[in-house]
């Protein structure tokens, strides 16, 4: 997804009232940054700091962990957050 996107949903998240959110996510970012010789991609790349921007306001970090994928290495992390 787009960074504003990802923005946009977490805003959708908070207007919901949870008490929790969790985001599961590439370590690095999970971004095709756009590139003429292969057709497509993204504006930019999304990144743990696009996240923690979008919920400041309402949530802080509980918790964050790489995830166990099973067989996967471990390049995804979760995030947990709290409503403030």
């Amino acid at each position: 997804m787009e960074p504003e996107v990802v923005g946009n949903y977490l805003n959708l998240v908070k207007e919901l009232n949870c008490q929790w959110a969790y985001i599961h996510a590439k370590s690095a970012g999970g971004g095709w940054i756009k590139s003429e010789a292969e057709g497509g991609g993204t504006k930019g790349n999304v990144t743990k700091q696009v996240y923690y921007e979008a919920v400041a306001d309402t949530y802080f970090l509980f918790a964050r962990y790489f995830s166990d994928n099973f067989l996967r290495k471990k390049d995804y992390v979760s995030y947990l957050f709290r409503r403030k």
